[in-house]
């Protein structure tokens, strides 16, 4: 019975839970990340073993973690009918020991770790957050979110400018508020933006529903989006009552690859892939090379990854235009 407890294949994929819990709170969780996915859908019961650890973990992170000797001695073939029980404790130790892992490398982690709070990106800087479930959100200069984070679902709301969200693939849904307009995911990347003209949604990967409120002339609905597909709901519903605009019907590819090509060539095909857009402040920048791959869909990463190649700098407009331009001489 015991070697069943320990060496099963129940216990080998629980253990894995334990070991991906670890990894996705620690400081390279964001490298972890994809190997985690194939990891979580390649069987329902990966699935399931990580969707029950994450809500012992969830109740583990209010208490106080107690270490775990190194030290621990495996009990004799004279153990008797202390067996099981040593072995199950012994189990119940590993779990708090992945437990006081996880919490520990949190702490240490720069991580943002939130469960309530409001976040705001300066007029001229964008801001990263982590969020405590492992989800990602990057708010472009001006931008301020609202988050809240409870057992039954992750909420966010988008009050003012533009957020990129790479959701954390978990049971609870990911909500996004924005001005009435309600995106639902649960593993994907996707970026809404607030404007005088309504409420954008694009999706980068994966699948999301959006919702939006009713009017008088057009009932509410809920529509599904795929990987390339935008969706515009005005801040006026048109008197027509016709619903939102859903544009880009085919994937946008994962990533974009650029092999010894002008900047302004590249820039060109990256505003192809995103409403928001790249100037080019200076003419004579136009002709520097650019090579390696980017994102499709991530403009800001792909400005601010040019710039630091190119010794330049992103700026942005009061429209959100971003612009690459040499830096002042000093």
């Amino acid at each position: 019975m015991m070697r069943w407890l320990l060496g099963g294949r129940r216990e080998k994929v629980r253990q894995q839970a334990s070991d991906w819990i670890a990894k996705l709170n620690g400081p390279q969780g964001d490298v972890e990340r994809a190997a985690f996915e194939r990891w979580y859908r390649a069987d329902p019961d990966h699935a399931a073993a990580y969707d029950r650890l994450s809500v012992i973990f969830e109740a583990s992170s209010q208490i106080r973690a107690v270490p775990v000797s190194a030290g621990l001695e495996r009990p004799g073939p004279g153990a008797g009918r202390y067996a099981f029980a040593a072995a199950a404790a012994g189990v119940c130790i590993v779990l708090l020991g992945v437990a006081a892992l996880v919490l520990r490398q949190t702490t240490l982690s720069p991580a943002i770790d939130v469960q309530q709070d409001v976040f705001a990106a300066g007029d001229s800087a964008s801001r990263t957050l982590r969020l405590a479930d492992g989800s990602q959100v990057v708010l472009s200069p001006g931008s301020q979110l609202h988050v809240v984070l409870d057992r039954g679902e992750r909420r966010l709301t988008l009050r003012r400018g533009e957020g990129r969200f790479t959701v954390f693939h978990e049971a609870r849904p990911f909500i996004v508020l924005a001005q009435g307009t309600r995106v639902t995911a649960r593993g994907t990347q996707f970026v809404v933006r607030l404007d005088s003209r309504g409420t954008r949604v694009s999706l980068i990967e994966g699948r999301i529903e959006v919702s939006y409120p009713p009017s008088a002339d057009r009932p509410e609905q809920l529509i599904s989006l795929t990987a390339g597909q935008q969706l515009m709901v005005p801040a006026q519903p048109p008197p027509s009552g016709e619903g939102p605009d859903v544009t880009g019907t085919s994937p946008q590819p994962a990533m974009i690859d650029f092999d010894d090509v002008r900047l302004a060539q590249a820039v060109e095909q990256v505003n192809r892939q995103s409403h928001q857009q790249i100037r080019l402040a200076d003419a004579a920048i136009a002709d520097l090379r650019v090579t390696g791959a980017f994102r499709a869909g991530d403009v800001e990463g792909f400005a601010r990854s040019v710039a630091s190649a190119l010794g330049l700098e992103v700026s942005y407009d009061a429209a959100g235009m971003l612009w690459l331009r040499r830096p002042p001489a000093r």
